[in-house]
């Protein structure tokens, strides 16, 4: 009985973590093509389609969303089903390095799939 509880909580943990709320633990093993649920609150927005974003829950996890249909700007929240397509790389005020995945929405992925090889050239921009 104790073995069939433990696989079911490691099954729903497992389907939760790459599913449902994007988490921490679904950041540290995110590849390009992982899909997830995020819910986040822009921070930096770098132009009107491609922002910088906190997790809105806890405002830990950092990631780059890009759209074609929204605009963003400081202090919008955005949630949705999104695939990483890439990461980003810059240099923040205290010139510390950082690397964060990047993400565009499910329904925009073929759309905006042409545009990742240009995402490469903003990286290093500071905030």
């Amino acid at each position: 009985m104790k073995k069939k509880l433990l696989l079911l909580s490691i099954s729903i943990l497992l389907f939760a973590s790459s599913c449902s709320i994007f988490t921490q633990i679904t950041l540290s093993h995110a590849t390009i093509g992982d899909k997830c649920y995020l819910n986040v609150k822009i921070f930096q927005a770098l132009n009107s389609h491609e922002a910088l974003a906190t997790s809105a829950e806890t405002g830990d996890i950092v990631v780059k969303v890009i759209t074609a249909e929204d605009t963003f700007y400081d202090g919008k929240r955005v949630s949705g089903k999104y695939i990483m397509v890439d990461t980003y790389t810059y240099k923040d005020n205290l010139e510390t390095i950082k690397t964060v995945p990047v993400f565009i929405k499910i329904s925009e992925y073929n759309t905006l799939k042409p545009l990742q090889g240009q995402e490469k050239e903003s990286e290093g921009q500071q905030l």
